[in-house]
């Protein structure tokens, strides 16, 4: 079956998957964003676990380095230490 759209339903029809898609990424940039800054993790040796922090929620020079969602942050700009 097909049908035959108009060229503004069209781009609404396009326009809603963007929507939708940008929607989904700001809920997984939020969740990971949490997990980051209250999730416990051991880095640089430390023999306690300590909270990391997200480079988005502190303010100066921070590093993805030891991030517990670094794979899965969809974070675009994210910074790591040479």
């Amino acid at each position: 079956m097909q049908y035959i759209l108009t060229e503004e339903e069209y781009t609404a029809l396009k326009n809603e998957g963007k929507k939708a898609k940008q929607a989904l990424k700001d809920t997984l940039q939020d969740l990971c964003t949490q997990v980051c800054n209250l999730k416990p993790v051991k880095y640089w040796n430390n023999e306690k676990a300590k909270i990391w922090g997200c480079t988005r929620t502190i303010e100066g020079e921070w590093y993805c380095d030891e991030c517990p969602v670094m794979k899965l942050c969809p974070y675009e700009y994210k910074k790591f230490s040479k």
